[in-house]
């Protein structure tokens, strides 16, 4: 029954992310219902990842409770960025997919054994899984507004104008989203690695271990900060900036799920 009822769920949320799209893709009397629609995706993705992660009285930390968080982060972190910058609410027509895509991976790799689970959380390890997910959320973000750029610059290009491009943010818009997102992905990160190297001290008396995880967060951090000051100093825009912050995005995805997916299934015994 648990089982049924955590495919039902998060099956129930891929239908919510994909219809929240074609929603906000429509015309404007569907506004409404997009809106609904990701409000609903929200509850249902946070009891999916409730269920994923927690079950039998361990919590879980394999490749698909990690998507499932993934998912429900980028949806906590998307709500007051849509809210109170009301240009980038069309952006749900590319991050809805593309989280109805990962929660479909967490729930087809849900059905394989369950790895990686321990009976309680410490502090600093809440506060660094916390950091991690705020952070990845909003690289999400800010990659999904790189695309929007991209897309609206092509169009501006060709000249020609369909219901993306007038549903998606205006160049200047997106572009100054994905900056302002990747400014406090940066300070996220910052203290996402902060608190990784004061875990790693209180639990195992030593610094953070140089693995590929750590090297990709610090290399995404080097990047994301790379980016911000060279757009600061000679005000490089469009798609570079685009460009940057979608290669910051990939090294997140390898070093969050990418590790974990390398663990949990290629490493596994």
């Amino acid at each position: 029954m648990a089982g049924m009822t955590e495919l039902t769920i998060s099956l129930a949320t891929c239908a919510a992310l994909l219809a929240a799209a074609v929603f906000r893709l429509g015309p404007g009397w569907l506004h409404g219902l997009a809106r609904t629609a990701l409000a609903a995706a929200l509850l249902l993705a946070i009891a999916a990842a409730y269920l994923h992660v927690y079950a039998d009285g361990r919590w879980r930390s394999d490749f698909a409770a990690t998507l499932w968080l993934i998912v429900a982060a980028c949806l906590l972190v998307a709500m007051p960025v849509f809210s109170l910058r009301k240009s980038s609410q069309g952006l749900i027509v590319l991050l809805g997919p593309l989280l109805a895509l990962l929660a479909l991976l967490g729930t087809v790799w849900a059905s394989q054994p369950r790895s990686s689970s321990f009976d309680a959380w410490g502090a600093w390890l809440t506060v660094h899984v916390a950091v991690s997910l705020a952070t990845f959320a909003l690289v999400t973000l800010a990659a999904v507004a790189g695309v929007a750029t991209m897309l609206q610059s092509r169009t501006l290009k060709a000249k020609t104008r369909g219901p993306l491009s007038r549903t998606l943010p205006s160049v200047a818009e997106a572009e100054a989203l994905e900056i302002n997102l990747m400014v406090a992905a940066e300070g996220f990160l910052a203290i996402g690695i902060a608190t990784g190297f004061a875990e790693a001290i209180i639990a195992r008396g030593s610094l953070l271990p140089l693995d590929h995880k750590t090297v990709l967060a610090i290399a995404g951090f080097v990047v994301i900060g790379g980016l911000l000051g060279v757009h600061h100093v000679a005000g490089i825009r469009g798609r570079f900036v685009a460009r940057l912050g979608l290669a910051a995005y990939l090294l997140l995805l390898l070093a969050y799920p990418g590790v974990k997916f390398v663990t949990s299934f290629l490493l596994a015994p």
